[in-house]
């Protein structure tokens, strides 16, 4: 139901800010709460199509989103990068 999607939710977004936020980040960790999290957002949606979607999209794009998120992560921007993730969830909740 979604009163545990959102439970569940906001438990990700805790691990994600503190991978994204710390000293330094992990990229590949970073970058598998990345999809988790994407995952996470399709599921709330309980929508199979959209699942399927994102699972296709995230293999298409996923050399492009991994090295994003290590750029973003080198450059000191694990905070931007958890800010707009977050900004997505509450969009969603």
């Amino acid at each position: 139901d979604w009163s545990s999607d959102v439970c569940s939710s906001d438990l990700h977004l805790g691990v994600m800010k503190a991978s994204m936020t710390q000293k330094n980040p992990n990229v590949d960790e970073v970058f598998e709460i990345d999809n988790k999290f994407h995952d996470m957002i399709a599921d709330m949606g309980h929508n199979a199509m959209v699942l399927k979607i994102n699972a296709i999209t995230r293999v298409l794009t996923h050399s492009t989103r991994y090295y994003s998120v290590k750029g973003m992560l080198e450059s000191g921007r694990g905070e931007e990068l958890y800010e707009a993730h977050e900004e997505v969830y509450h969009m969603l909740e």
